[in-house]
């Protein structure tokens, strides 16, 4: 049977207090949210991405795993970053590769952020959490000039608030919210691109 193409990109990057709020936002996923989602944490050298994909699959009905070179996208699954590598979108699959580091990091927020927008663009939401490096600032805007939603976490809640400051200060941010709203605005933000496409 032919799978069913996937429409709609969320793209997440966290760093320090990542795990927690990944976690919880994830928690809220729900299955009228017909949309891959992608995440990219810095994490320390002593964390494995598995530990930290089977922690977070425990607070969420959509399916979690390390992305692989070449796989099919498949909606209402999140997509986590291995370590060390770049994961970028292309139409319809997930690529994974070494490659240079970006702004010190690999995985880098600002990679996946790109790769979605030139190749989602409007379908796009980049959302950023809790950290305290820059990296997913370009990403955001790259997203923004392409016709995405830029969503950032409510600073004040944020266990890091610098990255999300960051976004706000540089790029025009389209909402500044709660880990418990996000969901709501994503089902309501992919509803009304349905009814128009």
């Amino acid at each position: 049977m032919e799978q069913q193409k996937v429409k709609n990109m969320v793209v997440i990057g966290a760093a320090a207090g990542g795990i927690s709020a990944v976690s919880k936002l994830a928690a809220t996923f729900t299955p009228e949210l017909d949309a891959a989602i992608f995440v990219v944490i810095h994490l320390s050298d002593q964390l494995e991405t598995q530990v930290i994909c089977d922690y977070i699959q425990q607070q969420t009905q959509f399916h979690c795993k390390i992305a692989t070179n070449g796989e099919d996208i498949v909606s209402r699954t999140i997509y986590f970053a291995p370590a060390d590598h770049h994961m970028v979108i292309v139409e319809g699959k997930v690529e994974v590769y070494k490659g240079h580091m970006s702004q010190q990091w690999r995985p880098s927020i600002d990679v996946l952020f790109r790769s979605a927008a030139v190749a989602y663009n409007a379908a796009v939401t980049g959302i950023i959490l809790t950290g305290l490096t820059d990296d997913g600032v370009s990403g955001m805007a790259a997203i923004k000039r392409h016709g995405g939603i830029c969503m950032i976490q409510e600073p004040a809640e944020a266990d890091f608030p610098f990255k999300p400051l960051h976004v706000q200060e540089n790029v025009d941010v389209d909402y500044t919210v709660s880990l418990e709203e996000m969901t709501f605005i994503l089902l309501d933000h992919y509803s009304l691109l349905s009814l128009c496409n």
